[in-house]
């Protein structure tokens, strides 16, 4: 029986859709690992939208597993919030997060990583 070694192609640049934090956090696990990553983004301009990103315990795990030292730099910079209530596409009441069950911190992402300004 004759084994044959399989041989994938080398992948040095990729091109990542969409810079939310999903693409953004892709593309600095991938430049860690010296990946060319180019993150692309249909907005023109970065701009408050209303929205923010809340991380809870796991999430903030993880962000420190890709960029160890960050989450320090978002307690420094963010803003811890205490409640987060939540409701349906219709406006209506479906609940809330006391402080104890949820801290968020909303912070630009290009003020906490030199990557995004690189």
């Amino acid at each position: 029986m004759e084994i044959k070694q399989v041989t994938s192609p080398v992948v040095n640049k990729v091109a990542i859709v969409g810079g939310g934090i999903g693409g953004l956090a892709t593309a600095v696990a991938l430049r860690k690992q010296g990946i060319d990553a180019h993150v692309y983004e249909k907005a023109r301009e970065l701009r408050p939208v209303g929205a923010s990103l809340g991380l809870a315990p796991n999430g903030l795990k993880s962000l420190e597993a890709v960029d160890p030292g960050i989450v320090e730099k978002l307690k420094e910079k963010g803003s811890q919030v205490s409640t987060i209530i939540a409701k349906t596409p219709t406006g209506q009441y479906s609940g809330h997060f006391g402080e104890r069950r949820c801290k968020a911190y909303s912070v630009s992402l290009w003020e906490i990583s030199p990557f995004f300004t690189s």
